[in-house]
């Protein structure tokens, strides 16, 4: 049986392929799978958990390490017999949805680094526990975790600018609130201002903002029938995948707060 991080990408992949080219899928079977995730406390966590570690940008390693610790202690009250049986569940669900569909697990990467490595490394410390015979093998995948992570660096612009940052800053939120005029003026006024702020600044607005949407998507689930749970946790699965790059953060801390305004009214 495949680890949770390959079927969790192969789920990813057929939805996309599906999505894009607008075929129809299976929708109870999607529904089952959505039901899955959204119910098993362990396959939850380890959707949480492989989505954080796999979309990290860091490069303080002592940062990295507490955050790689801080995401497998989620899994501390779960007994590896009761993982593996939750992973098996999942696994034949997509199996079943995806049909003849395959992906490439080795062709997988991002910036060059293998996932399938890091779903290897990540699936290793969820089974096994610290213990005299696991720490070397653990302290192993840790590090393989950690290079991966530093990794994931934003490319970087040249140094020059062909226009002034905050003339080019005044003509995307210029378009931007003709194109957004519902939107609250004191999410204009946040984007406004981290579009003239640095990288750091966007990185912690992005994730905040992804954060508060899945918060919202929640609350919504709670209370909706079964067509509109579907979209919203495929709403909700959208936005867990979505991966910060400093290149097109206007574009996606703008769909980003338009989302927001549209969940909240």
């Amino acid at each position: 049986m495949q680890n949770f991080g390959i079927t969790k990408n192969m789920f990813k992949e057929f939805l996309v392929e599906k999505i894009s080219t607008k075929k129809e899928y299976d929708k109870t079977k999607f529904k089952q799978l959505i039901k899955a995730l959204n119910e098993n406390e362990i396959l939850k966590k380890q959707f949480n958990a492989y989505t954080n570690i796999e979309t990290l940008v860091e490069s303080d390693e002592t940062h990295i390490y507490e955050y790689i610790s801080d995401n497998i202690s989620l899994f501390k009250g779960f007994s590896k017999k009761a993982i593996i049986e939750a992973n098996k569940h999942f696994n034949n669900l997509v199996v079943d949805f995806v049909g003849e569909f395959k992906v490439d697990v080795e062709s997988i990467e991002v910036l060059g680094a293998p996932k399938v490595g890091l779903y290897e490394a990540i699936d290793y410390l969820i089974l096994n526990k610290h213990s005299d015979k696991s720490i070397n093998n653990r302290s192993t995948k840790k590090q393989y975790i950690k290079e991966y992570v530093k990794g994931n660096k934003v490319i970087e612009k040249g140094t020059k600018e062909p226009v002034s940052l905050n003339i080019l800053s005044k003509v995307m939120v210029d378009k931007f609130n003709r194109k957004y005029d519902s939107i609250d003026e004191s999410d204009k006024l946040i984007i406004k201002s981290l579009l003239e702020n640095g990288s750091d600044a966007k990185f912690k607005a992005f994730h905040a903002m992804v954060k508060e949407c899945v918060s919202i998507v929640d609350n919504l689930i709670e209370g909706a029938n079964e067509d509109l749970k579907a979209k919203l946790s495929l709403t909700k699965l959208k936005l867990i995948e979505m991966g910060f790059e400093e290149d097109s953060f206007t574009d996606s801390i703008t769909k980003l707060v338009s989302l927001k305004a549209n969940l909240t009214s």
